[in-house]
Order: structure tokens, then sequence, then C-alpha cells
């Protein structure tokens, strides 16, 4: 159920109108007395931390009338949505923020004294805000559950918080403590219900023990109807909005390992849902669902401010670099430097998977700083930009402790994940250099790109290139953990080159690309394509990570190509996004989309690692202006892109997040390894909004830019909903990508593939059969789960695969046109895959 609205956040929040804007200010929840939460915080003699868990109720929670609440036994509070923990069962208390305007009637003198013209006395009409605050609250109860099932309390906080309220009396609610874990055990025979909450959010587990029937554990819902979507997830609907619940992974744990089991939901009329499963013998099953989190929110003060570098960290956190004008709402009290400095600082910021900001943090001196790049590994956090000025950017033992005195130079920043910097150094020659992005391996180590116009410093003796070409040339250099140059060497020709986008490739490569309008000096020999085809191409080149050129090509037609970003599916492919206005000598036959749809496209294609021959590319674009701006591979055979369009037709796939153009929005895709294209969405509202990067893993993806104008693109509950002003604002979201089942956990050392799919078309339905390593038919093992994907990622189908059963017949009927997915898993964890379209 997806409406064309502005809203992204569509599950913990509920949908909402465009007109509707809201806020996120945890200290709203103390303004209205019909929502459970942490009222009497305001009210407590002593509180030492806020914290993250479920507080326990001592007589301090209290319903609208301001009285104790005995049926509320644990609450946790999170940004547009509490949960409460009942004794017979658990509810999702919603919330949304509204303002509207308002014309009244004031006085004047007394209310508008400071602000208006006062030559008018006298009454007159002004328009003013209303806020007013939207709940909604969906119990969900265990159907036949033991109400006295033992309540089992783990990951106390070690502080404590004393309430002495109206509500409490003079006696007080004392040594209030959370929890990270609350158990019910035995909800059902040999079934518990396991609630959890961490940096992630709030999510809930049904752990179905040896003995126990799954079927047992059902729910009843009240307060919203209950269905399935398309995709397979939990739709919870009432007059004024919807949420949705999904199950990302669910597992078999038996003498300590661990192997995903087929699960998903099922309805049993409008008032309660339950669970598919086949049976899980002798093992463990749990059920891991989640309220699904969407969320985006703009960043930035009362200036200009923008984010250029994204990246995300082993849990699900997202760190944002970028730059900004604005002295206040940018730094948070204690980071490593809260104060504005200069003309422009480089900002860092640390956003939580569940869209809390963590920390924040300028970066600079006394002139300009900005922060192009951003990336993560092993607990280390490295920025990297441009800067002018002479003092605050490298610290002690830095590789370059001094900047040119008479031009801007690179820079680079390690931080912790706590928003501690550890070392920083300048890195630049006699004339102008920037740093535009890093990728790091799996050891640390640092591939750092950009432009310059220096023709010293850059590279190194003996490199790959050594000699600066002329105008402006792109470079990479590697760096050490520690921050140590390794070596370095120019990328270009006589004229302007660019280096745009670096990714690391397997433990031997990286590879880079970018733009260049040089006809020699970038073309390696044999090249795939080696001459300037127009006045500006795009290319591509691998370099091994001690230094030696492998290969280098030219990418485009006949007009102008621009190379934005590139990443390395973990195999045999590295692909390449940008834009361009050739209408030839871009796609390859039978692509996503052959044709150029007019004004500028934007590209997609894809590179051998090995020699650099192209596989395949496809445009991507209406008749306006579209670029694809930044590339992500999530490691389960997604390429993410980012971009933005001006095309209204041709771009969103039908049942996306947000099918209506606007203006100039972002744009985001996803295409398989094969070129097929599996989604594509618009991202915006009434102003023009821009992708800068983007970085996936798994089921997520996060996706950084900026807006020039105030709009709706902020969900409820977001860690800033309103525009912050100026002339440009940040943005962050935060997207859930729906993997295909393809992606299941291997084992490790464990061959996934159990064979192959023969899978056609047969009149009107689809004809499966299982086929061993070998080739031959086969009916497959004794537990198997037969699941069809659409080409969003989304559940069309899910039953068992009938034992010794050879062929499945499925009928065509009710499945759109297009490509599919299908995935048989077997209970030992192999699986078979082929892939369908349906005419």
């Amino acid at each position: 159920m997806r409406p064309s609205g502005r809203v992204l956040n569509r599950t913990l929040f509920g949908h909402e109108p465009k007109t509707m804007r809201t806020r996120a200010h945890l200290s709203d929840l103390a303004i209205p007395a019909a929502i459970l939460s942490l009222l009497a915080l305001g009210l407590t003699a002593s509180a030492t931390s806020v914290r993250v868990g479920f507080m326990e109720n001592k007589g301090q929670i209290h319903d609208q009338f301001r009285k104790p609440n005995a049926a509320v036994s644990f609450l946790l509070s999170a940004p547009g949505m509490n949960v409460q923990l009942r004794r017979d069962g658990f509810s999702y208390d919603t919330y949304v923020v509204m303002d509207s305007e308002m014309v009244t009637e004031l006085d004047s003198e007394k209310a508008l004294d400071s602000a208006m013209d006062m030559k008018g006395r006298g009454a007159m009409d002004v328009n003013v805000v209303a806020t007013t605050f939207a709940f909604h609250r969906i119990d969900i109860r265990f159907v036949d559950g033991d109400p006295n099932a033992e309540i089992i309390r783990g990951g106390r906080s070690e502080d404590y918080t004393n309430y002495y309220t109206d509500v409490t009396g003079e006696a007080g609610a004392t040594l209030v403590r959370s929890y990270s874990t609350i158990t019910y055990s035995n909800v059902w025979p040999n079934i518990d219900v396991r609630f959890n909450s961490g940096e992630k959010g709030f999510k809930y587990d049904v752990v179905v023990r040896p003995g126990g029937d799954v079927n047992d554990a059902r729910f009843a819902v009240e307060g919203a109807l209950v269905s399935k979507g398309l995709d397979g997830r939990l739709v919870f609907s009432w007059g004024s909005g919807t949420m949705e619940e999904v199950i990302p992974e669910s597992w078999l744990e038996l003498d300590g390992k661990r192997e995903q089991a087929a699960v998903s939901y099922r309805i049993n009329g409008a008032a309660q849902f339950g669970f598919n499963s086949l049976p899980q013998g002798k093992s463990t099953l749990v059920i891991d669902p989640y309220p699904d989190l969407y969320w985006a929110t703009y960043y930035g003060g009362n200036l200009a401010d923008t984010f250029s570098g994204v990246a995300m960290d082993g849990g699900g956190s997202a760190y944002a670099s970028g730059s900004t004008k604005s002295a206040a709402s940018i730094a948070t009290a204690g980071s490593f430097d809260a104060v504005f400095t200069g003309s422009e600082n480089a900002m860092l910021v640390k956003m939580s998977p569940n869209g809390a900001r963590a920390w924040a943090t300028y970066f600079g001196g006394t002139g300009y700083t900005a922060a192009n790049a951003c990336a993560y590994s092993g607990g280390a956090l490295w920025i990297g930009g441009r800067t002018d000025s002479p003092t605050g950017i490298a610290t002690a033992g830095a590789f370059q402790a001094t900047r040119d005195p008479f031009s801007a130079d690179a820079f680079l920043a390690k931080f912790n994940t706590a928003g501690v910097r550890l070392y920083a150094t300048y890195f630049g020659g006699r004339a102008a250099d920037a740093i535009t992005d890093i990728a790091i391996d799996a050891g640390g180590w640092l591939a750092v790109v950009g432009y310059t116009d220096s023709d010293n410093v850059i590279a190194t003796i003996g490199s790959a290139d050594a000699s600066y070409g002329g105008n402006t040339d792109g470079f990479v250099s590697r760096f050490t953990p520690a921050g140590s140059r390794v070596w370095g060497c120019y990328i270009g020709g006589p004229s302007t080159d660019r280096v745009s986008g670096v990714t690391i490739v397997g433990t031997t490569a990286l590879a880079v690309c970018g733009s260049t309008s040089s006809s020699t000096g970038l073309a390696s020999v044999g090249a795939w394509d080696a001459s300037l085809s127009g006045t500006n191409d795009a290319f591509l080149a691998s370099y091994s990570l001690g230094g030696p050129l492998s290969w280098s090509t030219y990418f485009g037609g006949s007009g102008a190509e621009t190379g934005y970003d590139c990443a390395w599916n973990g195999s045999a492919a590295i692909a390449i996004c940008g834009h361009t206005n050739s209408s030839t000598a871009i796609a390859t036959a039978g692509a996503q989309q052959t044709a150029f749809g007019g004004g500028v496209d934007a590209f997609l294609a894809s590179f051998s690692t090995s020699a650099g021959s192209r596989i395949w590319a496809t445009y991507a674009g209406g008749s306006c202006w579209d670029d694809l701006t930044a590339i992500s591979y999530n490691g389960f055979g997604q390429w993410v892109v980012g971009g933005a369009t001006c095309s209204d037709l041709g771009m969103a796939t039908p049942g996306a997040y947000d099918t209506v153009h606007d203006w100039y929005d972002l744009f985001l895709t996803g295409y398989d390894v094969t070129g097929a294209r599996l989604w594509a969405t618009y991202m915006g509202c009434s102003v023009p909004e821009y992708t800068n990067d983007i970085v996936a893993g798994g089921n997520v993806a996060y996706v950084v830019g900026e807006t020039i104008a105030p709009g709706t693109f902020a969900t409820a509950g977001a860690h800033q909903s309103a525009y912050g002003g100026g002339l440009s604002d940040g943005l962050i979201a935060r997207l859930n990508l729906t993997p295909p089942a393809a992606q299941m956990s291997p084992d490790e050392g464990r061959d996934h593939s159990a064979g192959g799919l023969d899978a056609r078309i047969d009149n009107d339905r689809i004809v499966l059969r299982m086929m061993d390593a070998d080739g031959n038919a086969t009916t497959g093992q004794a537990r198997a789960m037969l699941t069809i994907y659409d080409g969003s990622g989304r559940t069309v189908l899910m039953r068992p695969w009938p034992e010794n059963t050879l062929d499945m017949q499925l009928p065509i009927n009710g499945i759109s046109a297009g490509p599919l997915m299908a995935v048989i898993a077997h209970e030992d964890g192999l699986y078979h895959t082929a892939r369908i379209v349906i005419p």
C-alpha cells in the first residue's frame, strides 16, 4: 500500500498527506497527555542519563488523565513511536506532529509589537502556525497465551532514575532502570516472545523450541486492520495511516549451528496473524520480525549545508560528511569541535539506524574546509576533501603538516566511531588539490583519489604516471592505516582530467573512474576503447594495490560523458555510472534501455575486472536531464545507484516508493549483475534535491545529498523535519532494499548452490523443474520452500515444494509482466535459482 506522497517513512509513523509538515523533538512527548511516554522525565528529582531500552514501570507511567497505568509493564520510547509491553502482549504507539497555518485576529500592540510595522494600530489578521499531534495505538495481544508467563529481564542499565511526581506521590518511583531485552517465557508451550532494543531500534523474536508448534503463536490486532502486502510484509491500516512489519530473516538453531529458515506471515481474517513455516524437527526456530524502518531527514542550519559522502558501519549506523556555513544546529555538545570557525567548515555526523543523531562535529580551521568523501572500516572513519585553512587541520606527526600558502590543499582526517579525531594531514602541492573519494581495503589501507593542478608532491618516483600532464590531472594515492603515503600517481593527459570515484577490487587491485577531455595519456595499450570519442569521455582504470597500472579505458560516444562513481560487485565486474548526451555507442544490445531518452541521460556500465572489457551498458533516462552520481554494491546481487532527474516519464517502476515526479527529484534505482533493472523510484518533493553519495549493505542503503529550498522531504519523527534555511540543507535517508532470497546466508566454506532450476513459460503457466549439479532433473530435498520475487524484490508467491515432485506448475494469472526470480530453498541451506521473464 504505497501512495504517491512525499513521506518515505511509511512504516513506523504511518502515511501523511503532502501538506503535513512534521517535527521530531522528544520534548514533544511531554506536551500531549494522550500518549504513554517519558512524560515524567521532566519532573524527576534526578536523571543521570537518557537511556535506550525498556524502562520498567514502578508507578511513574500514567495515562492521559495522569492516573498510574499499571497495565504497561515496560516502555520503550523511540522517534515517532513508543512500544508498550503488557502482560498479554504489546502495543505500537505511533504519533506525528503536524503544523497547519491558520488566520487569527490578534492585537498588534500586544502580540506583534516587535515584529511588525506599528503604523497601524488595533486588531489585524495574521497567519500563525497551529501545532497538533496525531496519535494512534495498535494493540497486539497473545491469542490463548499464558497471561502469567515468566518475564525475564536482560541487559540492565547501570544507572537509574528516581521519579517524584504528582503521579507517584511523596514515596516516588525509585531505582527505575531500563533493559535491552525482555523475554516472555512460555507464552505458548515451548514458545517464547523476546523483545529487543538496541541501536537498530525495536524488534521482537518468536522463539519456537523443540516440542513447540509454530501454529500456536498467534497474535490478535486491535486498533488496525491487518493484511499481507504484495511483498510479504504485514500491513496495519487504520483510517488515517498505515504501518508495516517485515521478517528480514528467520533461522533454525541446532548444536550451535544456524541455518536460514523460510518463514512468512499468515493472516487469519482481518484481526489476527501468525506464521507459516516448514516443520523444524529437533531445531529451535527463531522468527525475527520488526517494524520496518525507513527515515529521511534534513540536516542544516540557517546558511548553506550539504552532504557529499556517506559510509556505514557493521552495526548499520551511517556517517555523513559534507560542508556547512551554519554556526548553529550542526555540532553536538562535547563533540571534537562544537564551534564553527572560518568561512566554511567540514561536518561529520553519525546517525543511528533508527534515525537518531548520535553525534556531530565540525572540522576545519580559519578558512574554507569541505569534506567530499567518507569511508569506514574496522572501527576507523576517514574523511577527505579540500581546505585553504592554514591551521586547525594537521595533527602532530602528519604526513604533510603544512598547507601551501598560495593555494588550497586536499586533506585527510581519521576519526573513531565516537567522533574523536585521531589523525589528520594536508595533502597537496603548490597549486589547487582536492580529494573526491576514499576506499578502504580489508587491512585498513586507504585508496584516495581526486584532482590536482600541482606539478609536485602528488606522485611518487617510479609510479605508473609520475609526471603532471597539464591543465588539471586526476590522481590516485595509497595510504597506510596510520596515514603514511605508500605511493601516488597522476592520471591524465594534456587537457582536463578528474578522478571522482574509487573502489577496492578484492585483495589485489583497486579501480578508479572519472572524466577526461585528454586524447592522449589515459588509455592503456590494448584497451577496450583506446580513443577519446567526443569532447569529454568517462574513463575507468585498474591498478594493483602495489601501484602499477593494469588497464585503463575510455567510455563514451560522440558527445560528452561524465563518469561519477564506480563499485566492485565482489566477483568479476566493476560498474561505472554517470551521464551522457551521446545518442550512440553507450548501450549494449538487449540492455534495459537501449535508446537515448533525450536531453542528458544517465548511464550505467559494467566492465570485467581482469581486462577492462565492457560486459553491458544501459541508458537510464527520459527526455529531460538525468544523472546517476553514486553507486554501491549491496553484497547480494544488487547495484544500488542514485542520482537526480527532471524527467517525468520512464523513470520510476510500478509500485515503487514514489512514482510521481515533482521537479528535480532524487532518483534511486537497483540493477542486478546482468544489467536488469530491479526497481526505480523518485524521492523528493516540490523543490530540487540531489544525490551526492550512496552506500549499501545487505537490505539497507543510505543516500546523502542536498536540497536548495524548503519542502516535505523529511519523515515524521525525523531528526530535523523542517528545512533549516539559507541556500541549502543536507539530506540523509535510510532505505530498505528488500533483497531477493538468493542472498540467504551461506555457511562458511559451503557451496551454497544445489544446482540449477529449469524455468519456462508454457501458455498461461510457469513450469519449474529442479536440476542437480550435473544438469539432471531431480525431485530435490525432503523439505524445500519455493519463493518467487518480482523485479522490485517483492514476494509474489511462497509455498512448500511438494516432496517427490519433479515439476511444479504455477498460473501466470495475477502476476505482472516483467522479470521474476524463483528461489527454492532447502532445509540444509542449499538452494536452486532461476530468472523468469513474464511477457
